[in-house]
């Protein structure tokens, strides 16, 4: 029987929210079961719904604007490497020793997600692991956000720089400063809320990992987390990549061209990090950062 929702939540009522943990599946498939999340989800009695996943063969991934002709895919092919294009945005990314994530919310059910937010969960989620992000305190939004914010200086992290729109980290009409920022086309797509980006190298933006968006915490300097994000009138949708390895250097030869990478895996932080404890600490700081109640892990 499908849970009934509340037509109306208080803030402190977790929302009912559906948990998918998937075994590895091939590029095109991990693609299409994210594709029909999104079509779904408006249609679901959850609020939000968290699929975690991996793959295999290992994939490479193209934002939704960008271009096949930009990847060898030749190489690829004699590699056992799949490629596909995401419904988000952003740029490539490699997929192999990683978590993989999609989440899919209902706008009726659920605030849309900022990047405050985001920020704050990825944050939470290291500090669970006995990490800490280079700003812990970069968005002063809590875990147990209510959408108030302190007065915490951004510029405490060097490598996250402020959206030019605040509020929600919507696009606007600001003019960027110099150096230009990305207002995150490449980052987010078109009919998402954005966050600015940091250029690392003078390149097209065609490697994800080569710079950190505003709602990606970063550790020592380096990119461990990746999104992309598509909304609808109805819904939210977020997917990306939290590395266990960093991006391989080979990379480079996949995208010819390709900015010179920034990532880390939490593999070479933890070394007896298992795929289990990162899904826990995920699911239980996505859950605690949105107000969202997920059924328990088996």
């Amino acid at each position: 029987m499908k849970p009934r929702l509340k037509k109306h939540f208080s803030p402190a009522d977790p929302k009912p929210a559906r948990l998918i943990i998937d075994a590895p599946r091939d590029g095109a498939a991990n693609m299409a079961a994210d594709e029909a999340l999104f079509n779904s989800a408006a249609n679901l009695p959850y609020a939000a719904t968290l699929r975690l996943y991996s793959w295999s063969p290992p994939t490479l991934s193209l934002g939704r604007r960008q271009k096949l002709e930009e990847v060898d895919t030749e190489k690829c092919r004699a590699m056992g490497i799949d490629v596909v294009k995401r419904i988000g945005g952003g740029a490539a990314v490699y997929h192999g020793d990683e978590i993989t994530y999609c989440f899919v919310s209902r706008n009726d059910l659920l605030p849309l997600p900022t990047c405050e937010q985001w920020h704050a969960a990825f944050s939470l989620f290291l500090e669970k692991l006995g990490l800490m992000p280079d700003s812990a305190k970069v968005f002063s939004t809590s875990p147990h956000s209510d959408g108030k914010k302190a007065t915490s200086s951004v510029a405490e992290a060097p490598n996250i720089i402020p959206s030019l729109a605040r509020r929600g980290c919507r696009g606007g009409s600001s003019t960027p400063p110099t150096p230009p920022l990305e207002k995150g086309r490449d980052s987010h797509s078109q009919d998402s809320p954005t966050c600015s980006i940091q250029p690392v190298s003078s390149h097209n933006g065609n490697a994800c990992f080569a710079r950190a968006a505003e709602d990606e915490p970063t550790i020592g300097g380096k990119k461990f987390v990746g999104s992309a994000r598509r909304k609808s009138k109805a819904v939210f949708l977020q997917h990306g990549s939290i590395l266990l390895s960093p991006q391989p250097a080979f990379l480079r030869d996949l995208v010819p061209g390709a900015e010179p990478d920034a990532s880390t895996g939490l593999k070479t932080l933890l070394p007896s990090l298992t795929r289990e404890t990162a899904h826990t600490a995920l699911i239980d700081a996505i859950s605690r950062t949105f107000s969202l109640h997920f059924p328990s892990l088996p």
